[in-house]
């Protein structure tokens, strides 16, 4: 790709101080350069060369003017026919510019789609930046702001990749990705300015303008610092506005910048001079506009004109001349649909029937002026909403890491209970072990004791055991209870919370609590403290877990096949937990718009393995759902806990969801 796709992009993110249209060029002209350039073409030899020049005619000659599309389907055939991948890529991306640069969008996705899915793209980085970025400046063509920023800053993520720019083989491609980092900032800059945070948007300018400064790119550098002038023009900043946009037209001049790239400089100039008062030199700035615009049939930027003159000839007092030039502006605008233009005209006409005497016009427009002012405000309010919507979802982000910190410090605490435990049983053991010895030594020393007293000894230690036994119960049934506790605390908390996402996020983390509480229950209820009955312990928790999640009024059947297994209790935690985020997420999302369901769980062995089966004749899940980069909790909460029983985990969707967990590590009860 070329420098001038880098200076489309540019154009494309810039807003005008005022806003613009275009006009028609003679059909002569079109055909007279479409015949030159392709018999220039076929005296070259190489294909890499006649893909080059026709893509250069469409972008950066004539900047994708309506006719140039022949240029762009002749270069995307050449790259077809010599079965050049990166370059078919390139000419995809380029239709891509072509239709988001006409404004016809929906065409632009359909080659979006046609480009994204390549393996040359999906294997280049750079590729994959520049697709990303032009669906951001189409979004942002459509006004929205949150989908488009989202966009550029994945282009942006890609291309600042560790070791991504250290890959490149040849200065070319480092160049060449220079560039593009200079365009993601340079939108970015135009959104930044587009929300009103100008201070964001003048370091964005700034960054963007000292990287093409070092690397020599005048024409693009200019349009850069245009674009940073174009914010003293909104704030009303006339001397400085001239002072950087005179920079930024020598600039592009230097740099042999395109038509349009400098009649949207004039256009500024003009502007600048139009709001300091300096009328003769603003009017030779605007016709320059006028005479390019008209010339590379340049719709946004005549319609600019046209309202920016009338502009100057109502400050000239010429009102006939200001209205003919309204009126034209006015009606380019709405061809295009571009409502704060029309706004313009409006006011403009206003003022203009209202000094010759019209005042029916008069009022006319500015009837039609107040109802593109509401539409305007309603543009503002979105921009505002989005804002908002981003400080949300950031909120959102950090609430969900902080849920995760105390979910990681429960489990900790919970391990510490364990080794508290295991440590308190091999201590009484220990103790007993001594004590036996101890006995055993002084029964084959004194053979004649009598057996009432050796009996009364082992009486001793029994009661001992005993009472660890009961001591270890105890420890089990206070863990159960503040478990019990915690989960209380929570159910009581979700009564004052109105949001939705929060109440599912606290009811998910006390069907968590819950599921280790009963694991403890169980624990203090039964003879052997190292193990549960698997078959109890899962009926209870499955029970539990259907009761709370299922309180809709859909008819959902509860199938449970669960063998009689006795487990360790490291083994018995993940496997509670992770049947818990199953069962939770197939009530809730599997039966969705369905009256009826089933819902099975099963627990076997099978030779070596331990088998969980979760499956429901629901509508089913991705089957690469556990392999994909999910930031829920609960996704990866299974994804921690498949890892530590060294599990694999196999998911089925012709059929509703069939989720299979094979678990390789576990320990049954000794």
């Amino acid at each position: 790709m070329n420098c001038s796709k880098h200076l489309l992009w540019i154009a494309c993110g810039y807003t005008f101080f005022s806003v613009a249209t275009i006009h028609a060029q003679d059909d002569t002209y079109a055909e007279k350069v479409i015949d030159s350039i392709f018999q220039a073409i076929s005296k070259m030899d190489s294909v890499q060369d006649q893909i080059s020049e026709l893509e250069s005619q469409a972008n950066y000659f004539h900047d994708f003017a309506p006719w140039t599309k022949v240029f762009l389907d002749s270069a995307l055939i050449l790259a077809q026919e010599a079965k050049m991948d990166k370059e078919i890529a390139i000419a995809i991306f380029n239709q891509l510019q072509f239709y988001v640069f006409n404004t016809q969008f929906d065409s632009a996705l359909v080659q979006y789609d046609k480009g994204i899915v390549m393996n040359v793209v999906q294997q280049n980085n750079g590729l994959q930046s520049d697709f990303a970025a032009m669906l951001g400046t189409m979004y942002k063509k459509q006004g929205n702001v949150k989908v488009s920023i989202k966009h550029f800053a994945k282009a942006l993520a890609l291309m600042e990749e560790p070791g991504y720019l250290e890959s490149l083989e040849n200065e070319d491609e480092k160049v060449e990705s220079q560039r593009s980092l200079v365009i993601i900032n340079n939108n970015l800059a135009n959104l930044y300015q587009d929300i009103e945070d100008y201070e964001a948007a003048h370091a964005a300018y700034q960054d963007a303008y000292d990287l093409l400064i070092g690397m020599d790119e005048k024409a693009i550098a200019g349009t850069v610092w245009m674009n940073k002038g174009s914010i003293f023009l909104k704030q009303e900043k006339f001397d400085s506005a001239y002072l950087i946009q005179s920079e930024a037209l020598q600039l592009k001049e230097k740099g042999g910048a395109s038509q349009r790239a400098l009649a949207m400089s004039y256009l500024n100039v003009g502007n600048a001079l139009l709001g300091s008062k300096k009328l003769d030199e603003a009017t030779v700035q605007f016709e320059r506009a006028l005479s390019t615009f008209q010339e590379i049939e340049n719709k946004v930027g005549l319609a600019n004109t046209y309202v920016d003159l009338g502009r100057l000839h109502l400050e000239k007092k010429d009102f006939d001349r200001a209205r003919m030039n309204c009126l034209q502006g006015k009606g380019i605008a709405r061809q295009v649909n571009q409502l704060d233009l029309q706004a313009n005209a409006c006011e403009c006409l206003h003022q203009a029937y209202r000094s010759l005497g019209n005042y029916a016009s008069a009022l006319q427009n500015h009837e039609e002026l107040k109802l593109l002012h509401d539409s305007l405000r309603n543009d503002e309010n979105t921009r505002y909403i989005t804002q908002l919507e981003m400080q949300y979802d950031f909120d959102r982000e950090e609430e969900r890491r902080l849920v995760q910190q105390e979910a990681e410090a429960l489990l900790q605490e919970a391990r510490d209970q364990r080794t508290r435990r295991i440590l308190l049983l091999l201590s009484i053991l220990l103790v007993s072990a001594i004590l036996l010895a101890y006995l055993w030594y002084r029964n084959y020393r004194i053979k004649k004791q009598s057996a009432a007293e050796l009996a009364e000894k082992n009486l001793m230690v029994s009661r001992a055991l005993d009472e660890n036994k009961l001591l270890l119960k105890e420890i089990h049934h206070r863990v159960k209870n503040n478990l019990q506790v915690i989960s209380s605390l929570l159910r009581l908390q979700s009564r004052y919370i109105e949001d939705n996402a929060a109440l599912d996020a606290i009811a998910s983390g006390r069907n968590r609590v819950q599921s280790m509480a009963l694991l403890h229950e169980n624990l203090y209820q039964e003879d052997n403290l190292q193990g549960v009955d698997m078959q109890t312990y899962f009926d209870k928790l499955i029970d539990g877990i259907f009761e709370t999640v299922n309180t809709g009024q859909q008819n959902i059947q509860l199938q449970k096949d669960i063998a009689p297994i006795t487990l360790d209790i490291d083994s018995v935690v993940p496997l509670g937990l992770i049947t818990n985020e199953l069962i939770t997420n197939a009530l809730k999302h599997a039966f969705k718009d369905r009256e009826e369901g089933l819902l099975r769980v099963a627990l076997f062995e099978r030779k070596d393995d331990l088998f969980l089966v979760v499956e429901d004749d629901g509508k089913g899940m991705s089957e690469d759902f556990f392999t994909s980069k999910s930031t829920s909790f609960g996704h990866k909460l299974i994804q921690a806990f498949v890892r530590n029983l060294r599990a694999e985990i196999k998911v089925n969707s012709e059929k509703g969801t069939r989720i299979e967990l094979i678990v390789r590590k576990y320990q049954k009860a000794s």
